[in-house]
C-alpha cells in the first residue's frame, strides 16, 4: 500500500532506505512507486502514516528528562525507579539493558539535553550518519527535510 505522504515528499531520483537497502526512485504513477536499487547510495529512512503524528515535543522533553534521571541513578536504583514507574522486573531490566548498551555503543544516551550523532560504516564500508534524541517525528521531520535540502546544495 503506498503511503501518500511519503510519495507527496518523494520525487523520482530520490533514494530511501527500507530494511538494509537502499532503493531509488524511478517513477512515481497514480497508484504504484517504481524502484531500483541503489547499493551503497545513502538514503532517508521512509515514514508511514502510522507516525503521521509523532510524539510532541512535551513528550520528547519527558521521555527525554526521565532517561536523564535514570542515567544519573545507580543501577539498583535505576530498577526501583522503572519499577516505581510501573514497570514490572522483566520490562525494567529490558530497558536498563538496552541503555546500557546504548551508551556503551555511543558513549551516551539521548535525553532532553543530550543528542547524540552517531557516524558508522555500513555493510559496504560507506559512512552513515543516526541522529539520536528522544524528541519524534514532530521535532525530526522538519529538521530532516532541512538537512536534506542543505546537504543537496
Amino acid at each position: 500500500e503506498l503511503d501518500e505522504e511519503m510519495v507527496y515528499e518523494s520525487r523520482v531520483g530520490d533514494v530511501f532506505t527500507l530494511g538494509t537497502t537502499s532503493w531509488r526512485i524511478e517513477d512515481i504513477t497514480r497508484d504504484q512507486v517504481l524502484v531500483t536499487p541503489a547499493p551503497g547510495v545513502p538514503g532517508r529512512l521512509p515514514f508511514w502514516k502510522g507516525d503521521q503524528l509523532g510524539r510532541p515535543l512535551e513528550l520528547g522533553r519527558a521521555v527525554g528528562a526521565f532517561l536523564r534521571e535514570l542515567g544519573a541513578l545507580s543501577d539498583e536504583d535505576a530498577r526501583l525507579r522503572l519499577l516505581a514507574a510501573g514497570l514490572d522486573a522483566w520490562a525494567a531490566d529490558n530497558v536498563l539493558a538496552y541503555l546500557t548498551e546504548q551508551r556503551e555503543a555511543c558513549g551516551h544516551v539521548p535525553d532532553d539535553r543530550t543528542i547524540v550523532v552517531e557516524r558508522f560504516r555500513d555493510e559496504l564500508g560507506d559512512w552513515r550518519v543516526v541522529v539520536h534524541s528522544p524528541f519524534g517525528a514532530q521535532v525530526h521531520a522538519p529538521w530532516a527535510l532541512a538537512l536534506g535540502a542543505r546537504l543537496a546544495e
